[in-house]
Order: C-alpha cells, then structure tokens, then sequence
C-alpha cells in the first residue's frame, strides 16, 4: 500500500515536471515569437519612414526644379520684350538703340541663342565684323541646329574674309533648312558668293 503511494507520488511528480517544463517551453515560444514580432514591425516601421523621407526628398528636388523652371521661364518672357524692341529698332536702322536691348536681353537670358544672332547681325550691319563673328559664333555655340544663326554666321565670315568658314556655313544652313536654297538666291547680300563654285554648287544640288 505505501509503495502504491510512492508511485502514485512519484508519478504525479513526474508529470508535474514534466508540465513545468512544457510551461517554460511555451513561455520561451512565446517570448521569441513576441520578439520576432517587434523587430519585425520596428523593421517595417523603419522602411515606412525612409520611403516617406526619400519620397519628401524626392516632392523638394521637383519642387526646386519647378521653381527653376518657373524663374527661368520668367526670364525668358522678359527678355523676349527686348528683343522685340531690338528687332524693331534694328529695322529702323537704329542699331545702337537694337545693340543696347539685345545686350538687356542678353543679360537676363544668356543662354538664349537667338538674341546672340540678332545682335551679331546688328554689329555686322554697323560694321563692326568681328564683333558680329564673335557673336554669331556664340549663338550657332549655344544651338548647333539654329538655322538662321549659320545663315548669317556665313555672311560675317565672308566680311571677315574668311571665304572657307563662310561656305561652309551657307552648306550647314542648307542641310538644317533646305528651305534657305532659295532665300540664299535672291538674297543681295550673297551675291558676292556667286563667284565661289562650291557656293554656286550648292544651290544647284
């Protein structure tokens, strides 16, 4: 009978154990998990946050070119009012009063091909070849496909009595505007040309 209850002790024992270490176990799963499950939601919250800064850095980079945009657009607008004024100027045959509204233009809008070309012609007009070269080379500088530029870049290089550089500008006009064939023609101011083979070549292709 008192073996019997040893048995029944030591059995019960046993699965007390046995339960205590099942208890520790679970608690031990459960801590790891809960463990797991922070790092994983700190992690994501982590990857939450740079997306937000690296899509804020992103809306202030477009912003800035925005506002880049905006004020060089700005510029523009401004500056056209003086080339306006330059182009009517020019044709009233008032070129220091065109010159000095190309040379605002320029300083509000230095990139503007157009305005380089438009006083080049102005200088050369007045005559003052050198200046107009260094002008119409920096338009044709800024836009290498800018037609009308190369157009009067051949007549300041004939001026300038650079005959080779001049030919090749009216060939360079021609391939970025075939149109010009028969404005080049009739135009007196390239009457000169004529006397060039290439140049007759050309308008006869």
């Amino acid at each position: 009978m008192e073996n019997q209850r040893d048995q029944i002790q030591s059995v019960l024992a046993d699965i007390k154990h046995k339960q205590k270490s099942e208890l520790k176990s679970s608690i031990l799963i459960i801590s790891t998990i809960g463990l797991v499950g922070a790092f994983l939601l700190a992690y994501s919250i982590l990857q939450v946050n740079r997306q937000v800064e690296s899509k804020n850095e992103e809306i202030a980079v477009q912003e800035e070119l925005n506002r880049k945009l905006e004020k060089k657009l700005e510029a523009q607008k401004e500056a056209q009012k003086y080339i306006q004024e330059g182009i009517f100027q020019a044709r009233h045959g008032t070129l220091s009063r065109a010159i000095a509204a190309y040379d605002k233009a320029i300083e509000i809008d230095p990139d503007n091909a157009a305005v380089y070309a438009y006083k080049g012609y102005a200088l050369l007009r007045r005559g003052e070849v050198q200046e107009a070269v260094i002008f119409l080379e920096r338009s044709v500088k800024l836009s290498p496909n800018y037609d009308s530029g190369y157009y009067n870049l051949a007549l300041a290089y004939w001026e300038f009595g650079d005959r080779e550089k001049a030919i090749q500008c009216v060939k360079k006009a021609l391939e970025l505007n075939p149109g010009y064939k028969e404005l080049i023609a009739n135009d007196v101011q390239f009457k000169k040309f004529r006397k060039v083979p290439e140049f007759r070549k050309l308008l006869s292709q």
